[in-house]
């Protein structure tokens, strides 16, 4: 008989009990919680580096003013000159011609200049009452003034030149 007794022991530790096994399951998770909330603090240290924190990102309570963008300053531009041609031509003189003049606008008269004369430009110029004067040496050596809108870089037409004109080339027709 005391072999019998031991047996319905055992089995009333390994079995749930018939009456209230509810409960009984209750207390159990409550006591498995229990324990692994108890493993989990005692695993803890006070060291900050056993587990790493990510900080939570808060809110400002006064906003932050973003930087206005800056002007970003251009260099002024490289002043450059454009280079004279070597050679003007009168152009444009009418009937009466041009007057090479020894300063501009009103200046004394060095010679008259007509339409196709080669000039050389020797650098100066200036601006008087919106008209530019361009300073000159003209086929006889003779250094003056003339009106820019009087000479032009491109040379004139020979006069008699051959010129190129479209022409039909004849078909035959079958």
């Amino acid at each position: 008989m005391a072999h019998g007794g031991c047996q319905r022991n055992r089995d009333a530790l390994t079995e749930p009990r018939r009456t209230g096994s509810v409960r009984s399951l209750q207390y159990r998770v409550r006591i498995a919680a229990a324990l692994t909330l108890i493993g989990l603090f005692m695993g803890c240290s006070n060291d900050p580096r056993d587990l790493p924190i990510t900080p939570r990102a808060t809110v400002a309570r006064t906003p932050t003013a973003e930087p206005l963008p800056s002007a970003t300053r251009r260099p002024p531009p490289t002043p450059s000159r454009t280079p004279l041609p070597r050679e003007l031509w009168i152009t444009n003189a009418g009937r009466d011609g041009v007057i090479l003049r020894a300063t501009p606008v009103s200046g004394e008269r060095v010679g008259g200049l007509t339409n196709g004369i080669r000039l050389v430009p020797l650098g100066d110029q200036e601006i008087i009452d919106g008209r530019v004067w361009v300073r000159v040496r003209d086929q006889d050596n003779r250094v003056g003034w003339v009106s820019a809108e009087f000479v032009s870089a491109t040379p004139p037409a020979t006069p008699g030149a051959a010129t190129a004109t479209p022409s039909r080339v004849p078909t035959r027709t079958p």
